[in-house]
This record gives C-alpha cells, structure tokens and sequence, in this order.
C-alpha cells in the first residue's frame, strides 16, 4: 500500500510546482485513498488544504483528516472556497474525478496554476471552461506514477512518505482482509470498492 497511494501523493506533491508552507492546494474525491494520503502529507508539510467530496455526509470525516476547508461540489462552491482562504491565490489542484468537477478546481485556482489529472472516478472526459485555461493561462497535466521522468524518484518519495506513515500522521485504512482461497470474493470487494488485501499467513 505504501508503493501506491502515498507515494502518488508526494510525486503530486512535488512535481508540479514549488509548494511553500502556508500556500494553498485544492483536491476533488476528498475521501478517496490516495486524498487521505494528499491532505496528510500536505499537513506535515504546513500547507493549507481545500478538499471536495461529492456527498454532504463525508464531510464530518474529512473535517478530521484536518482539511481547511472541506464542501460538496455544487453551484456555490467557487464562492465557497474563495471565501474559507480569504481569496489567497491556489497554484495545485488534483483532479480525480474529471467531468464537471474538473469545471470547478479550474475556477478557484490562481493565474499561471497548474491543474493535474491523475484519475477519473466520474468517467467523463474533463470539463474545462476556455475562460479558465485561457484567461488563466492554467497548465494541464496528466499523470500516472508509473510515467519515465518519475521512476528515479520514486524510492526518495517512498522514503518521504514512510516518515509521514511512521509519524501517525496518516494511517491506511483496510476494509477488510481475505485468505487466498477467498481471491474470487476479494477481487468482487475491491470493484465495489474499498481498499483490500489478501493474507498469506492465514491460507
């Protein structure tokens, strides 16, 4: 687990722009594996962290994850989040779910920032307003860890996330476990979602 989801969360982390404490990021499937790694890694590093979900009630538990700022996609949100960071500019928003919500991280970011694609949980293409990519000049970005450029990084972003995992700060969450002779029920599980693993002492 530690190979995938956190060391996702540094590479995004870390790659595209020069995050300084207090600056400001934005996320989407705030409740998703790899955003619990982003907010918990982004809080060891000071920065401040707007999250989004899609459902009303996951906002009590992502408010534990110690977000700044946490709403539901909606009409209003733009107006929402600009006002939780006093309009403080937003350089890094992570985008995984696409569609209209991409729509969105677009309108809050600030000037010259640089929006990143890693997944597409709604399966629709990104929503991009013209307004946004071409008034802002919004560097777009796809990403997958497993591209050239971030293989010799991968072990010093395993390490950096190791420390964050070894401090307490961020802690992942099994939904449950199968033996081996479960793996047709296992891999069921995971489809329908839910983060599983298989034990190999139990066979």
């Amino acid at each position: 687990m530690l190979n995938i989801n956190p060391t996702t969360a540094v590479l995004l982390l870390n790659e595209f722009v020069t995050l300084k404490p207090n600056d400001w990021i934005v996320l989407n499937a705030a409740n998703s594996h790899v955003a619990r790694c982003l907010i918990a890694i982004a809080k060891s590093l000071d920065l401040n962290v707007v999250g989004i979900v899609r459902r009303r009630e996951l906002i009590p538990e992502i408010e534990k994850l110690n977000v700044d700022f946490v709403g539901v996609e909606s009409p209003e949100l733009s107006k929402q989040i600009r006002a939780a960071t006093g309009g403080m500019p937003i350089s890094l928003g992570l985008d995984a779910v696409g569609g209209p919500a991409t729509a969105t991280l677009a309108s809050v970011l600030s000037p010259a920032a640089h929006l990143v694609s890693y997944a597409w949980l709604g399966g629709l293409p990104i929503h991009l307003p013209q307004g946004d990519l071409i008034g802002k000049r919004l560097n777009i970005h796809g990403f997958w860890m497993y591209y050239e450029e971030f293989l010799p990084k991968m072990r010093a972003a395993l390490t950096q996330a190791t420390k964050v995992v070894a401090s307490g700060k961020l802690s992942l969450p099994v939904t449950t476990t199968y033996k081996p002779s479960q793996i047709k029920e296992a891999i069921e599980h995971s489809e329908r979602g839910g983060e599983v693993l298989l034990d190999f002492d139990h066979a």
